[in-house]
C-alpha cells in the first residue's frame, strides 16, 4: 500500500512538472513570433496608442519573470486577452465553442470503445486459444487513413449519396436536441470507427498476454453453457476497461482527429476555433487553445497511465510503449523479415510510389500546371485517367508530381525527427539512470503536444514553404520518437542499448505519420505554397466539386493512404521481427 501511495505522489509531481512546462512554452510563443510579442498579440491596425496599452496590460516594460507572473495572474483572473480579428474576449469564444467539442468527444470515445471492445472479443475468439495477432492488418490500414480523408468519405457516402444526414446548417442542443445529436453522430462515427479499429488488436493482445480469460478452469466454462454468458460479460467488462485506457493513450491523435472532424463537418466547436486561430496567426486564441487542449490531454494521459499501472499492479512501469505488445513467436532471421507478407507488401507499395515520384517527368502524361480549360472537371477517361480539375489540369499528373514533394518533405521531416529523437531519448540511455531521469520530464512535456498541433504551431511561426514544412514535421514527430528511444522495452532487453531494428522501426513509423501530417497541413492551407502540387492541397482545392467529379478528390486521398500504409506495414513487420529476436 505504501508503494502505491508513493507511486501516486510521484505521478502527481510529474504531472505538475509537465503542466508547468506546457504553460511556460505557451507563454513564450508570442516572443518567438515574427515581429516580437507586441505585433503578435495586438490586432489590426497597429497603432502607437494600442501598443502602449498592450505594454501596460502584458507588462512588456517589466523584467521577463514579472511578465511571466503577470501572465499567470491574468489567466487565473479570466483575462485571456482579445482576438486579433474579432476583437471579442477569448474566454467568451472558448465558453461558446468548448461545450460542443466535449459533446462530440464524448460520443466519439463511446463509439470507439464499443467498436474496439467488439473487435477485441472477435479477435481473441475462440477464447481457449492464444491470440494470434488477428485484426492487426486492419489496424495498420486504419492508422494509414488521414482523419480528414476518412471524414470526407463518410460525408460523401452517408450525406450526399444516401442522404441519411442533413447536408448543411447546424442546430444547438438547447433548441433542437434530436437534430443536433444527428449532426454530431456522423462526425463521431468517422472518428470512432477509425480508433475502434486501431485499438481493437491492442486490447486483444493485452487480454491475451494477461491471460485474464484463461484463469480458474476456463475449459469448464466452455462446456457449461449456462456459465458461458457469465464469462462473456466478465471478459467484455475487462475489454471495455482496456479499450478506454488504450484509447486515452492515443489521446494526442484523437484530439487531432476531433479538430479535423469539426472542420470537415463544419461544426463550430473548439477544434475549429483552434484551426482558425492557427491559420490567422491569432496568438491570444492560440494560447487559449493550447492551454486547454494540451493541458487537458496531459491530465488524461497521466490518469490513463495511472489506471493502467494499478490494473497491472506494476506501478513503476509506464504502459504506453511502442514495442510493448509482443506477437507470437516466429523465426527471427533477416530472411524471415523479408518473407513476411506485411513487409513484402509494404516494400512493394513504397517502391511503386517512390519510383513514380523519382521518374515523374517521364511517367506523367502532362505537366502538373498544364491547363486545358475546355476539359474542366472531366471524369476518368482514356485521356485523363483520373479526371481533370476545375482548370482542366490532369489529376494523374498532379498526383505523380505531388508524390515528389510529399515524399521528399515527409522523408526529410521523419529523418530530422529520428536524429533529434535519438539525441533527446537515445543518447541519455548511455548515461543510464541519470540521463533518463534528466530527460524524462523534458520528453514528457514535449510529448503532451499532439503532432498535428505542433505542426500547425510551427507553420504559424515559420510561414509556408517546403523548408518550413520540413521543420514543422521534424518538430511534430520528435517527441514521439524520443519517447520510444527513452522508454522502449525491447531496447532494454537487447544486448545493445539501441538496436538497429528499433531505429528502423521508429523511422518507418515516423515516415508514415509524416505523410499523413504533411497532407493534413496542406489540406488546411497552411503547408506548402498553393502553386506546389501536393496530395493534401489538391484534395482541398477539389473538395467543393466532390459531388460533380468524385475522382479528383478520391484519388489524391488514396495516394496518401497507400503511401502511409506501405510504411506502416514495414514498421509493423520490423517491430515484430525485433520482438521475435528478443524472444529467440
Amino acid at each position: 500500500m505504501r508503494a502505491v501511495v508513493l507511486d501516486i505522489l510521484i505521478r502527481l509531481a510529474n504531472l505538475l512538472i509537465v503542466l508547468l512546462g506546457i504553460a511556460t512554452i505557451i507563454f513564450s510563443l508570442p516572443y518567438l513570433a515574427p515581429g516580437g510579442p507586441e505585433r503578435a498579440l495586438i490586432g489590426w491596425p497597429y497603432t502607437a496608442e494600442r501598443a502602449a496599452a498592450l505594454r501596460v496590460h502584458y507588462g512588456f516594460d517589466r523584467p521577463l519573470y514579472e511578465q511571466y507572473g503577470l501572465w499567470w495572474r491574468n489567466w487565473l483572473d479570466g483575462e485571456w486577452g482579445r482576438s486579433k480579428f474579432t476583437g471579442r474576449p477569448v474566454l467568451r469564444e472558448v465558453s461558446l465553442t468548448l461545450p460542443l467539442t466535449l459533446k462530440l468527444l464524448a460520443e466519439a470515445v463511446v463509439l470507439a470503445v464499443l467498436i474496439g471492445t467488439f473487435l477485441a472479443l472477435v479477435a481473441i475468439y475462440p477464447w481457449h486459444r492464444p491470440y494470434g495477432g488477428r485484426g492487426q492488418g486492419m489496424a495498420v490500414v486504419a492508422a494509414g487513413f488521414p482523419d480528414f480523408y476518412f471524414g470526407i468519405l463518410m460525408k460523401f457516402f452517408f450525406v450526399w449519396h444516401l442522404e441519411w444526414f442533413p447536408i448543411g446548417g447546424f442546430a444547438f442542443f438547447s433548441e433542437r436536441p434530436w437534430l443536433a445529436y444527428r449532426q454530431l453522430l456522423l462526425p463521431a462515427l468517422s472518428v470512432g470507427i477509425l480508433y475502434g479499429i486501431i485499438i481493437g488488436p491492442r486490447v486483444a493482445a493485452r487480454l491475451s498476454a494477461a491471460r485474464e480469460i484463461f484463469e480458474d478452469g476456463f475449459d469448464g466454462f466452455l462446456d457449461a453453457g449456462h456459465l458461458r454468458e457469465v464469462r462473456l460479460w466478465h471478459v467484455g467488462g475487462k475489454a471495455l476497461g482496456h479499450s478506454l485506457v488504450v484509447l486515452f493513450q492515443h489521446g494526442a491523435l484523437l484530439l487531432g482527429s476531433i479538430m479535423l472532424a469539426e472542420k470537415i463537418f463544419t461544426i463550430p466547436g473548439f477544434g475549429d476555433f483552434g484551426i482558425e486561430a492557427f491559420v490567422r496567426r491569432d496568438y491570444p486564441k492560440i494560447q487559449a487553445f493550447l492551454l486547454i487542449m494540451v493541458g487537458g490531454y496531459a491530465v488524461i494521459r497521466a490518469l490513463a497511465n495511472g489506471i493502467e499501472a494499478v490494473r497491472e499492479r506494476r506501478l513503476k512501469r509506464d504502459p504506453a510503449q511502442f514495442l510493448s505488445d509482443a506477437p507470437a513467436k516466429s523465426p527471427a532471421g533477416l530472411g524471415a523479415l523479408c518473407m513476411q507478407d506485411s513487409f513484402f507488401l509494404g516494400v512493394v507499395l513504397v517502391a511503386v510510389i517512390a519510383t513514380t515520384a523519382l521518374f515523374a517527368s517521364y511517367i506523367a502524361p502532362y505537366l502538373p500546371d498544364e491547363v486545358h480549360m475546355k476539359d474542366r472537371l472531366q471524369p476518368p477517361t482514356t485521356q485523363y485517367w483520373m479526371g481533370s480539375d476545375l482548370l482542366g489540369r490532369d489529376m494523374l499528373s498532379r498526383i505523380i508530381f505531388g508524390a515528389r514533394y510529399s515524399l521528399m518533405v515527409a522523408g526529410a521531416g521523419a529523418t530530422g525527427a529520428l536524429v533529434l529523437g535519438f539525441l533527446l531519448g537515445g543518447v541519455p540511455r548511455f548515461a543510464h539512470g541519470l540521463g533518463m531521469a534528466l530527460m524524462s520530464p523534458i520528453v514528457g512535456i514535449l510529448e503532451a503536444f499532439p503532432a498535428l498541433i505542433v505542426g500547425l504551431l510551427m507553420m504559424t511561426l515559420l510561414g509556408q514553404g517546403y523548408v518550413q514544412e520540413i521543420a514543422a514535421l521534424t518538430a511534430a514527430l520528435t517527441p514521439s520518437t524520443a519517447a520510444v528511444f527513452l522508454r522502449g522495452y525491447v531496447a532494454a532487453r537487447s544486448r545493445s542499448l539501441i538496436p538497429v531494428g528499433l531505429i528502423a522501426a521508429v523511422w518507418l513509423q515516423a515516415f508514415g505519420l509524416a505523410i499523413i501530417v504533411e497532407a493534413t497541413l496542406n489540406f488546411l492551407d497552411i503547408g506548402l505554397l498553393p502553386l506546389m502540387p501536393s496530395w493534401g492541397g489538391d484534395l482541398k482545392a477539389n473538395l467543393p466539386y466532390l459531388h460533380v467529379n468524385p475522382a479528383i478528390v478520391l484519388f489524391p486521398g488514396m495516394a496518401v493512404v497507400i503511401s502511409a500504409m506501405g510504411f506502416n506495414l514495414m514498421a509493423e513487420a520490423v517491430r515484430k521481427h525485433l520482438v521475435w529476436r528478443q524472444l529467440g
